[in-house]
C-alpha cells in the first residue's frame, strides 16, 4: 500500500519579480526541464515580506501575485509534483 507522502515530490525555485504596480507586484519563474507542468499539483508560494494573492502555471512558467506592503526582489516557491 502506497502512502500519498512517497507519491510527492518537491522541488525549490526561484521567482523573480517583473512588474510593479500600486498595490500588487508580480513574480514568475521557469518549471525545471525534468517536471512536466501538468505534473504539477499545487506551488507553495513563500509568505515573508508580503502576502502571495495567487499563482498560474502557463507553458513552463509559473507566475505569482503578491500584495505590497515589503517588496522583495526575489521569492522563493515550492513546487508539489508527481
Amino acid at each position: 500500500m502506497y502512502r500519498l507522502e512517497n507519491l510527492l515530490k518537491f522541488r525549490d525555485i526561484t521567482l523573480i519579480r517583473d512588474l510593479d504596480r500600486d498595490l500588487f507586484s508580480r513574480y514568475s519563474g521557469k518549471i525545471p526541464q525534468d517536471i512536466a507542468p501538468s505534473k504539477i499539483i499545487c506551488v507553495i508560494l513563500e509568505e515573508g515580506s508580503g502576502a502571495p494573492g495567487g499563482y498560474s502555471v502557463y507553458g513552463n512558467t509559473i507566475t505569482a501575485f503578491y500584495y505590497n506592503y515589503q517588496i522583495s526582489n526575489i521569492r522563493k516557491a515550492k513546487i508539489v509534483y508527481y
